[in-house]
């Protein structure tokens, strides 16, 4: 929400509508909306439109486990080892199912 005149002015679009824990439903009237959050024990129903929330999380961007399946991975010569860029899954397949992927910085 921003301030205008010391009146309060609602976002255009719920958080809701974009958020990857929210659980929607929608009927035929533009007034039949229910909307559950799943962020919560037990899910419960949000009784109005949301413009801020702690829990909120975009689901139009990628998730960690979706980034790190694409990501690039450097290794370091060792052993003999050439260095360079690889990809998630050839780095398991040359560390081991259970290697750690450590991000630098």
């Amino acid at each position: 929400m921003r301030k205008e005149k010391e009146q309060l002015i609602p976002r255009k679009d719920p958080l809701c509508n974009t958020c990857s824990k929210a659980q929607i439903v929608r009927g035929f009237s533009e007034s039949q909306v229910v909307t559950y959050c799943k962020n919560w024990f037990p899910i419960h129903r949000v009784a109005f439109l949301v413009s801020e929330c702690t829990g909120y999380e975009d689901k139009r961007l990628p998730s960690l486990d979706s980034m790190e399946e694409i990501a690039l991975i450097l290794i370091r010569e060792s052993s003999g080892r050439r260095m360079g860029f690889v990809t998630a899954e050839r780095f398991r397949a040359i560390e081991g199912e259970d290697a750690e992927i450590i991000p630098s910085g």
